[in-house]
């Protein structure tokens, strides 16, 4: 039997035959309301399951039908039929790719190589993000980061909306960030943030060591940077529900899987217990599906939520501290030290 890519769909519909038609027959040969031409290449489809108007549909995609974009994988999974009518609701509840992963790059770093970089077997990893998020300049940049880095944090973020401004440019601050990272022997990763392909040129020339998108970029670009670059990519999902939420959208698994298809090293996961306070189930379905990416969380992390974390997610993960590092009265040092001491507590 050949090879397929397996997509199961949520789907509203008040005739559920015809919507499973529309996908499987629009998305491989034409018009589904036409006699077109049977193809070799046609999807096929089976009703798992049905109550009323909804039901689950799987259909199956012939292998060969694909490539290695990810921006052409979507457009095949949730791209036309997403504008018929007679669809409802067409939610990609899961995908199974098969061999179509490895036409996909890896992570570069991944967990594995993430815990060989800073020789922690251990523990977590520890990061911040800099707040506040823009607004500061080069001299100001230059004493947030000099704090961080003598404290001791292993990777220094920036926020997702300081990109390449005008008033900051990328480039400049990737060379005042390597220069301090060279003068004071810090082995960490600093993530410039970048939302170009054009921009990772700018973050390597520059003698960046690390830079990270967010999914407002896309999963084609981020795949393009990774396809770009050897250094470190962290993926962060601001925005994530505008992908995950309404009636055509996808799952979080399935928005989890391409993370780590697009050669991701690092992914924001989310956060419980905080002011995002998401289910530990629907975080450990996430972590799955990223395989050998690094788990990140962040969105209000402090001490409290350290062991919760580490005994529930194990010590393979990233905690990402901005609000309490930069906000503590006694200064970024202290705060790294509450956070690792609470691993203790």
């Amino acid at each position: 039997m050949a090879e397929s890519v397996v997509a199961v769909y949520e789907v509203e519909a008040d005739d559920l035959e015809k919507a499973a038609h529309v996908i499987a027959i629009g998305q491989t040969v034409g018009n589904p309301f036409l006699d077109n031409h049977y193809s070799p290449y046609q999807a096929t489809w089976t009703i798992l399951e049905r109550a009323g108007s909804y039901g689950l549909i799987e259909v199956k995609f012939p292998v060969e039908n694909f490539s290695s974009s990810i921006a052409h994988l979507l457009c095949v999974l949730l791209g036309g039929q997403c504008d018929i009518d007679l669809i409802r609701q067409c939610h990609l509840h899961s995908l199974s790719i098969g061999s179509l992963a490895s036409q996909y790059p890896s992570p570069t770093y991944g967990t594995k190589r993430m815990r060989q970089v800073f020789a922690v077997p251990s523990r977590p990893l520890f990061g911040t993000i800099l707040k506040p998020k823009q607004g500061f300049s080069l001299q100001e940049l230059q004493r947030m980061v000099e704090e961080r880095i003598e404290a001791g944090f292993d990777v220094i973020k920036e926020d997702e909306v300081l990109t390449d401004t005008i008033r900051l440019p990328l480039e400049a601050r990737t060379e005042l960030v390597s220069r301090l990272k060279a003068s004071l022997g810090w082995p960490g990763i600093y993530l410039s943030a970048t939302h170009r392909l054009s921009d990772v040129a700018s973050v390597e020339r520059a003698g960046g060591s690390g830079l990270h998108m967010n999914v407002w970029a896309g999963f084609q670009e981020f795949l393009n940077a990774r396809q770009c670059t050897s250094l470190p990519l962290y993926f962060q999902r601001s925005g994530f529900q505008v992908w995950t939420r309404g009636p055509f959208a996808l799952s979080e698994e399935v928005f989890y899987q391409l993370v780590n298809l697009c050669g991701a090293d690092m992914a924001q996961v989310g956060m419980t217990q905080s002011y995002l306070n998401e289910s530990v189930d629907a975080l450990k379905i996430r972590i799955q599906a990223l395989g050998n990416t690094m788990p990140a969380f962040s969105c209000g992390l402090e001490p409290r939520h350290v062991t919760l974390l580490v005994e529930t997610f194990g010590k393979d993960i990233l905690l990402m501290s901005g609000g309490f590092v930069a906000s503590h009265p006694q200064g970024v040092g202290k705060a790294l030290q509450e956070l690792e001491e609470a691993l203790h507590s």
